[in-house]
């Protein structure tokens, strides 16, 4: 079982923070949740995740979300999903998925708690290319952030302040094309931002070139990660 913590007055607005009841009027509390169960539930489903069974329960701030997910990363999106909802501060999933490799008895499906999710809480200021620069070195890898985040997220330009975004730990290098009148420091100045880095271009690729000044138009050069993401939410 999955337990994670996010930021309660902060994300997406559907009314859970709404008419709050007097919490000594339990009757009142209690149709309030059910209300938000509902709605978080609706929100979900409108995603279009492959999640069957799907019910999420609300009360005090937590979501318990339960069903048959298609895969672990499907948990890790819909987990991600409840907690950018404003109202939500704590999600706990009881979601399954079925075992990689049902036995001849039927193998029933299984509770899992996948690998904790690489998770970044966007600062004032951020774009997803500066989230890329930091985390990866590389501005131009703010695509493979923008597709872990899909369907929560339709626009790269669509991410505020406390945002909670899930973070790919090993994104597809980035591969650059030599073009005329390019040098390893205006190749490094694109993609880093900073000419001085491209030493780190040139030691990806020693396997074809011998020397920094030497690079030859067409040739296909490997632009490698500087760091590796941290989680930070």
């Amino acid at each position: 079982m999955g337990l994670f913590d996010f930021a309660r007055n902060i994300g997406k607005k559907i009314g859970l923070t709404d008419n709050e009841p007097d919490p000594k009027d339990a009757k009142a509390v209690l149709l309030a949740n059910q209300r938000r169960s509902i709605a978080l539930t609706g929100e979900i489903k409108g995603l279009g995740l492959d999640i069957k069974s799907l019910k999420v329960a609300f009360g005090a701030g937590k979501a318990v979300i339960e069903g048959l997910a298609g895969s672990p990363q499907v948990v890790h999106k819909a987990v991600v999903a409840l907690g950018n909802i404003e109202g939500v501060n704590q999600v706990h999933s009881r979601l399954t998925v079925p075992p990689l490799h049902p036995t001849t008895t039927g193998g029933a499906p299984v509770a899992v708690e996948p690998p904790p999710p690489i998770l970044y809480t966007v600062k004032s200021g951020d774009s997803l290319s500066l989230i890329s620069k930091a985390l990866y070195g590389p501005i131009h890898l703010y695509p493979a952030i923008f597709e872990a985040n899909q369907p929560m997220i339709k626009d790269i330009d669509e991410i505020f302040p406390g945002q909670v975004l899930t973070i790919p730990e090993d994104p597809t290098p980035l591969v650059h094309t030599v073009k005329s009148g390019e040098t390893l420091g205006k190749i490094s100045r694109y993609h880093y931002g900073d000419a001085k880095l491209y030493t780190s271009i040139f030691e990806a690729n020693t396997d074809t070139l011998s020397n920094p000044n030497a690079i030859d138009v067409g040739q296909k050069l490997t632009i490698p990660l500087l760091r590796k993401p941290v989680a930070n939410a």
